[in-house]
């Protein structure tokens, strides 16, 4: 297994620069702010790169409302957990539906629920429980798992180490982001053993 990049730009971040950090590496999806200014455009230069483009989006509770997709390919949900799930009930066909799960139960029950990933932590900081869920989950689950840390060494080591298919990191952050996304792109070749 191959683990593979998510990315989580700010807001603000423009075009060609998300299209010219994504040509950096191996990146799988990103993570767009539903409101971001140009968020049509970004949408494109994702898609434009292969990039699945995903619009962070919170479902109301009573389960009316599906977001807009914006051209994009699908949503990551947060917000409360019976918006999660019924978002995941709602979903149109052919749209990429990933989640946050908050712990194992969640996790059971969005993956129950058709969830296309479950996704674990956050960018701001590096959670051990976070950690322990994804390498958990990541052992016993065929649905796919991204664990979400900050772009530094020590939390990158750990999760590469949990094994979770996909690491969700906000490197926009960096000095140069595209070359930050190649450094952390030939950390995750398959090393040996692996397949």
């Amino acid at each position: 297994m191959r683990q593979r990049l998510i990315l989580c730009p700010p807001a603000d971040v423009p075009a060609e620069t998300l299209a010219a950090v994504l040509r950096a590496g191996d990146v799988a999806a990103v993570v767009l702010a539903p409101l971001a200014p140009g968020l049509a455009a970004l949408v494109q230069a994702a898609q434009g790169e292969g990039v699945a483009a995903l619009l962070a989006a919170q479902m109301a509770v009573d389960g009316k409302g599906w977001p807009a997709l914006h051209g994009a390919d699908g949503v990551h949900l947060t917000g409360a957990m019976e918006g999660r799930r019924l978002a995941l009930e709602a979903r149109p066909e052919g749209v990429t539906v990933g989640a946050l799960a908050l712990d194992r139960h969640e996790a059971m029950v969005l993956g129950e629920s058709g969830a296309d990933y479950l996704w674990f932590g956050a960018t701001g900081a590096l959670e051990e429980d976070a950690v322990l869920r994804a390498a958990w989950w990541q052992s016993l689950f065929e649905t796919p798992c991204v664990l979400a840390g900050p772009d530094t060494e020590d939390a990158l080591s750990a999760m590469i180490a949990s094994e979770a298919e996909f690491l969700a990191l906000d490197v926009f952050a960096a000095a140069d982001p595209a070359e930050r996304v190649a450094l952390v792109d030939a950390r995750l070749a398959p090393r040996a053993g692996r397949s």
